[in-house]
């Protein structure tokens, strides 16, 4: 049961920061909005010399495996590469640092279903990225 709870609750968390994403990645293609939010970094900036580093924390699943059929069967399972690091591209190329958290404080596993490149149809240099980004980043 708590694994089924943590697990609901690692969704939860990747749709909303999916939803974050898709925010911020709007900004990006309306000029109107895109406009305002650079008068206003002007304005920030020239108000103060110090730099304010926004930060925004990914809670993800450290679960590696979901038990199915009371137990009598067993799948691998974790972060979706595609959810989890479309959204960290987006939101780090929007200016923001990003910083992660599992329970416990686990690594956490990607999902190898996530790996295969239907799940990134025209995205497969991103996917070539996030691959490294997960190989190589000391922050994940």
């Amino acid at each position: 049961m708590k694994e089924t709870i943590v697990i609901f609750l690692g969704i939860v968390m990747f749709l909303l920061i999916s939803f974050i994403a898709f925010y911020f990645s709007f900004d990006k293609y309306n000029p109107d909005k895109a406009n305002n939010l650079n008068s206003i970094k002007k304005k920030e900036n020239n108000s103060s010399d110090k730099k304010v580093t926004k930060k925004i924390l990914f809670v993800m699943s450290a679960a590696d495996s979901l038990e199915l059929n009371n137990k009598e069967k067993s799948r691998q399972t974790g972060v979706f590469l595609s959810e989890f690091y479309l959204p960290f591209k987006a939101i780090v190329d929007a200016g923001y640092t990003v910083e992660f958290a599992t329970p416990n404080g686990i690594v956490a596993t990607i999902d190898n279903q996530s790996t295969k490149k239907n799940y990134w149809k025209n995205k497969l240099d991103l996917r070539e990225e996030a691959f490294s980004f997960v190989e190589n980043n000391d922050l994940f």
